[in-house]
């Protein structure tokens, strides 16, 4: 319990910086902007049918390829300077030694990630609020989008697969842990990879898997099938793409399995990589 508590003090002083980071509000300003893009069409749809929104359509969020590069590029933006040094990090390496120290910022990136997923689906639901109504249901109004209704050009896709294998609340907690993971995933692949290679060797690693997603919706799954999602993680954040074998995709278990297999991979990499650097 001490040295959990010693690797949160390093992740803490992380986490401080953040008020004052450029960065962290640029990413939550076009996170913003991007949510009222995408999302403008639900409203109006709303607006012109008089039927108001649930807050769940996070689920369907990222349904639209696109969404895929720019959360990959919003993602390696958080996570391209770790591990994370401040004035106060060779302070802090020296008195809690190195192995804590990288272990601390191994667990910045996971409690990092689960902030970033949350806040992506707060501002989904802030983006909603002139025409949302609260209920644990899917609602009338994502209904009739799945079945037949239309976002226009600047919308969201409303998978039929997706309302109907899960409840609402059962498909926002699958969106926001699987969006959790595969940020956990890419920045501890990101951390690795620095430590291990050098300096912005986990940016062009993560910007393949970023590129890979938005390949395999089109070139990468008529070339190679559907196959193709089982290697392409960034997919994931997508529920829609967790659809299993019946569909020759990856199920939720799977991709669960792998995330977290590979972060805790990473995470050793990372911390037995930079235990032998020289200070």
């Amino acid at each position: 319990m001490h040295k959990f508590w010693v690797m949160q003090k390093c992740a803490s002083a992380n986490f401080r910086n953040w008020a004052v980071s450029p960065k962290i509000w640029i990413i939550t300003g076009v996170t913003a902007v991007f949510s009222i893009w995408n999302l403008s069409g639900v409203l109006e749809y709303s607006a012109d049918t008089g039927i108001r929104v649930t807050p769940w359509v996070f689920p369907y969020f990222f349904s639209m390829p696109v969404m895929y590069l720019v959360y990959g590029f919003l993602t390696i933006v958080l996570f391209s300077e770790a591990p994370f040094r401040n004035p106060l990090s060779d302070f802090m390496e020296i008195r809690t030694g190195k192995r804590m120290w990288i272990a601390g910022q191994c667990l910045f990136v996971v409690e990092a990630a689960f902030l970033y997923a949350l806040v992506c689906f707060l501002i989904t639901v802030i983006c909603l609020l002139p025409r949302i109504y609260v209920t644990g249901q899917w609602g009338k109004l994502i209904q009739e989008m799945v079945y037949g209704g239309d976002t226009g050009p600047s919308g969201i896709y409303f998978s039929a697969q997706v309302f109907e294998q899960y409840s609402a609340l059962e498909a926002v907690f699958y969106s926001l842990l699987f969006l959790w993971l595969v940020s956990a995933f890419l920045g501890m692949l990101i951390l690795a990879s620095h430590v291990v290679i050098g300096k912005n060797a986990g940016d062009i690693v993560a910007g393949f898997f970023a590129f890979l997603s938005y390949y395999s919706m089109y070139v990468g799954s008529m070339t190679f099938g559907n196959g193709i999602f089982r290697v392409s993680p960034v997919n994931w954040i997508n529920i829609g793409t967790l659809l299993g074998s019946k569909f020759d995709m990856p199920d939720k278990y799977y991709a669960f399995s792998f995330l977290v297999i590979g972060i805790m991979i990473f995470s050793i990499i990372g911390i037995r990589g930079y235990e032998r650097k020289p200070m």
